[in-house]
């Protein structure tokens, strides 16, 4: 991916921007929706991310962290920006992920 290529996927949801927050950030519910592995996240600007590898991917030599970063910004529940660097991809530099969080029109409904 070029430096000034964007990708943008909008998700929809059915639950709160506060559960949806909680699934991003902890570990509990990255264990369960992400890779497998837990992700740890200190949530101010200039804080830690990193995603720690879980067992399957142990398995085919992943080592312990495979994905670091540094928080950017977190608005919680609304917004998180954070820097994601794969530990495998080596010499590039860390792309950008935003997560901008939104009721839906549907949930604020239900």
């Amino acid at each position: 991916m070029s430096d000034s290529e964007i990708q943008i996927h909008r998700i929809f949801i059915s639950a709160t921007p506060e559960r949806v927050w909680a699934a991003v950030t902890s570990a509990e519910f990255s264990r369960l929706y992400g890779y497998a592995g837990d992700v740890d996240y200190d949530l101010r600007a200039g804080g830690h991310f990193e995603h720690r590898a879980g067992e399957d991917m142990k398995a085919v030599g992943m080592p312990d962290v495979v994905v670091t970063g540094e928080v950017l910004e977190a608005d919680p529940p609304r917004r998180l920006v954070q820097t994601w660097a794969p530990v495998w991809i080596e010499d590039e530099e860390p792309g950008t992920l935003t997560w901008e969080i939104e009721p839906s029109a549907q949930a604020r409904s239900v």
